[in-house]
């Protein structure tokens, strides 16, 4: 933690503030200035006694709790201003837009559709817009139709995919919604074609399976069965954890401050883990790079390619 030779004032006296989604050493260096200015800084957000929470992005469990709470959501900049001129300055110019730290990329829209509009509204709200797609940059699409290039991408990496009306309602209320609710009606159903596609590969397993004797078919079919059934309960825990975290129930800081990797997920469980990650303040990664901290890895990794990231990761 960075030491700061300044003598300890009063000025934030009167704050405690919670932090959300922010890097461990940027985390520590404005908890430090914090401290010096007088204030208390809380791990855990209490509706009832924190007066301000620091965020780059909005949609963690935190800052949903906040805004139903009333509680500025605030840039860390305001922890970085009130410090350098030494004295509590307002919120107003300082908090946190509704599309703060989101790239957005638009597709299936033409200006008659509203998009040049739909822009404007992202841009001023604090969010930035994409013509292209680009991996770990973009975190959501905006699409008027369920197909396309742009489309297919976003559903590999596990992006919301969602209506123009998400954009709309954001920027009225200036605060994030929960995107579930605006999802495109396709993407909606994205986990349950997942399941019947698995479902297909299981009817064709026990097809095979006919040709052995019975007791190695009933094994089979008994194994896969196992699989299946562990699979749907692992994937259920996965949505029930997410659901609590929707819902405000848990509050995980366990994860963050963590820049994350995922390698050998599903279209599903990638999709799933992204906003487990998203909710818990954390910053998730669909390709690796060097502000990678942990890699979380699926059902089906790359051996050779997991050796090389060893290889090429420090420590």
């Amino acid at each position: 933690m960075a030491d700061f030779a300044v003598p300890r004032s009063n000025v934030f006296m009167s704050v405690l503030l919670c932090c959300t989604g922010l890097p461990r050493n940027f985390k520590d260096e404005l908890e430090a200035k914090v401290k010096a200015l007088g204030g208390r800084v809380s791990g855990n957000y209490d509706p009832e006694a924190c007066t301000h929470l620091l965020a780059t992005k909005g949609g963690s469990a935190k800052y949903v709790a906040a805004k139903e709470a009333g509680t500025p959501v605030v840039s860390p900049s305001w922890v970085q201003k009130c410090y350098r001129e030494k004295k509590l300055l307002p919120v107003d110019d300082y908090l946190l837009g509704a599309f703060s730290g989101l790239c957005i990329s638009i597709t299936g829209l033409t200006e008659g559709g509203g998009r040049e509009r739909l822009i404007r509204i992202i841009e001023s709200n604090g969010g930035s817009y994409s013509g292209s797609m680009e991996i770990n940059t973009t975190t959501h699409l905006v699409a008027g139709e369920p197909k396309g290039t742009k489309y297919r991408v976003a559903c590999e990496w596990g992006l919301y995919v969602i209506t123009p009306a998400w954009i709309e309602a954001c920027g009225q209320q200036s605060r994030w919604f929960d995107e579930r609710d605006y999802l495109l009606d396709r993407n909606s159903t994205q986990a349950e074609e997942e399941l019947d596609k698995r479902s297909q590969e299981l009817a064709l397993s026990e097809k095979h399976a006919k040709d052995m004797g019975k007791r190695r078919q009933q094994e089979e079919k008994e194994r896969l069965e196992k699989i299946e059934l562990e699979r749907k309960k692992r994937n259920q825990n996965e949505k029930t954890l997410l659901e609590e975290l929707r819902a405000g129930k848990q509050i995980v800081d366990l994860y963050d401050d963590l820049q994350m990797f995922l390698h050998g997920f599903d279209v599903s469980r990638m999709r799933t883990f992204t906003q487990l990650g998203f909710l818990s303040g954390s910053t998730v990664y669909c390709q690796w790079c060097p502000e990678v901290t942990h890699v979380l890895v699926g059902d089906t990794p790359s051996a050779t390619y997991l050796r090389r990231l060893k290889q090429e990761t420090p420590g």
